[in-house]
């Protein structure tokens, strides 16, 4: 299983499903660990970032624009389709 880091840019209508912050059931403690998870951080907040799983992702996005800093992420997956 893959996971996304997104951000939507207007910042709210958070994600609901499995790996949203009210997901208690997918996240183990050694995720949030690595991922520097803490849903309790983000209770009162809705910043438009969260994780989602690319399965996911891709039925529920028809598009995504992708803008980074190469630097900032220790690991790299690419995909073709």
């Amino acid at each position: 299983m893959s996971l996304a880091l997104l951000k939507k840019p207007w910042s709210h209508f958070g994600w609901k499903g499995d790996f949203s912050k009210e997901d208690s059931v997918n996240w183990t403690r050694e995720m949030k660990v690595a991922l520097k998870f803490d849903p309790n951080s983000l209770k009162y907040v809705d910043n438009g970032v969260f994780w989602i799983k690319f399965s996911d992702m891709k039925k529920y996005f028809d598009s995504c624009s992708v803008s980074w800093n190469p630097e900032f992420f220790p690991y790299k997956q690419i995909f073709h389709k």
